[in-house]
């Protein structure tokens, strides 16, 4: 066991090297520090240059002369030009439909929508026909024997004359008595003869015209029918009157179909109307044929260019807009305009020649300022028209000027400016000139 005494010896050893140990770190910590604060203290000091005040930071603008185009904002519901709804015009049982065709198929102009039985369309023609060809032989037979009549009605009237003369003759002869009683007799009851059978042909001939008439009357009925026969009968098949989509089928095959049943909606959609809401007092700015640029609200979607094809004459006095219908052709490859969107439109209006265009915050009370150097300086610019932000100006102000747009409320004649560029370019260069110093690190 060992003894206390050379423990507490062995301890106090052990203390004594610790003291000495800490002691030295803090003598070579605090050198340390003296030698750094020494050599900063031989650094030289960056020299400063004062700065004069540049005066306030400014955005400026160049003014320059341009051709400017009125652009009216308007909104509206786009429409089909052409929609139809297409029923059965007779009664029967729906032999195809082309199951292809749902809605949003494309269909083509002529193109077979529905067939229905045809058998007893086909069969009804044919009888109707057939009364109609009976009706037409009827009105040859009659024919000829109307110019079979006329000429008996001609050769009775000879006969008639004829028979006058001779009974004249015979009456002069009994007063010269070269003749007898019996032989004017004879004569007279020709001449009899021969007014009868001329009245029998004329009432035969007046007769046959009456039937001719009438025979006429059953042709004409019976033409009608055949007309519309073949009318019900083309109207088994329904086909698409132009191109299009289809917005809604109501029939299937082995459907049985009554008149006026509707089958199909169509729409056209390679041209399309919109009706554009535009404020009142920009319709003056309107004119037919004037383009649009059209687009969904969302951004960043397709675009569309349109036409204006009529404005309304009238004006809504509750909301102060008018109508002006834009047309616009679908391209086929692209995605189309279909009917029921929501669009807004940008239609051009009157054009400004060579005018001068500012933002209307470059005003205040009514002045502009220009930067002339690192001075503002007051204008007075007299305004042409203003549309939204842009301002139309005809004079007060140069071509080339620096228009200031900013920190207005701060400036008067002559108060020092500078732009955001310029002021950046001095901080640049007086950093430069700081790190190219001979003493600079």
């Amino acid at each position: 066991m060992p003894r206390p005494g050379l423990a507490r010896a062995a301890q106090a050893g052990a203390l004594r090297k610790v003291i000495v140990s800490g002691g030295l770190i803090a003598l070579i910590v605090a050198a340390a520090a003296g030698m750094g604060r020494w050599i900063i203290s031989q650094r030289p000091e960056p020299e400063v240059r004062p700065e004069a005040a540049p005066g306030y930071t400014v955005e400026v603008v160049s003014v320059e002369r341009r051709d400017y185009q009125e652009r009216i904002l308007g909104y509206g519901v786009v429409q089909s030009t052409q929609s139809v709804t297409l029923a059965a015009q007779v009664a029967g049982k729906v032999v195809e439909a082309p199951e292809g065709l749902r809605v949003g198929a494309h269909i083509e102009a002529g193109q077979l929508l529905t067939r229905i039985e045809e058998e007893t369309y086909a069969a009804e023609l044919a009888r109707r026909r057939a009364l109609l060809e009976q009706a037409r032989a009827d009105r040859r037979r009659l024919t000829e024997e109307q110019e079979n009549l006329r000429q008996r009605i001609d050769v009775g009237r000879e006969d008639l004359r004829l028979a006058e003369r001779e009974v004249r003759r015979q009456e002069e002869l009994l007063k010269s008595g070269a003749t007898s009683q019996r032989s004017l007799e004879t004569a007279q009851t020709q001449l009899q003869v021969s007014r009868r059978l001329l009245l029998e042909a004329e009432n035969l001939q007046l007769q046959r015209k009456w039937e001719l008439a009438r025979v006429e009357t059953t042709i004409q009925a019976h033409e009608a029918e055949v007309e519309m026969a073949r009318l019900d009968l083309e109207r088994c098949q329904i086909r698409a009157p132009w191109s299009g989509m289809v917005a809604e089928r109501r029939v299937e095959p082995g459907q049985l179909t009554s008149l006026g049943t509707n089958l199909w909606r169509l729409i056209e959609v390679s041209r399309v109307e919109i009706p554009v809401q535009v404020p009142a007092s920009q319709i003056t700015s309107l004119a037919v044929g004037r383009r649009a640029e059209i687009e969904l609200p969302a951004a960043g979607g397709p675009q569309w260019l349109g036409r204006v094809i009529r404005i309304s004459p009238e004006v809504d006095p509750v909301n102060r807009t008018a109508v002006a219908y834009l047309e616009v052709e679908n391209d086929p490859s692209t995605f189309p305009l279909l009917p029921g969107e929501l669009i807004e439109a940008e239609i051009e209006g009157r054009l400004f020649p060579d005018v001068m265009v500012i933002p209307r915050r470059a005003l205040i009370d009514g002045l502009a300022y220009v930067k002339v150097e690192d001075r503002a300086a007051r204008r007075v610019p007299k305004a042409l028209a203003a549309f939204g932000d842009d301002l139309l100006v005809e004079s007060g102000l140069a071509p080339g000027e620096l228009l200031i747009l900013t920190n207005l409320e701060m400036l008067q004649e002559g108060t020092q400016v500078i732009t955001s560029a310029e002021l950046n370019e001095r901080l640049r260069r007086a950093q430069a000139e700081v790190g190219t110093s001979p003493t600079g690190h």
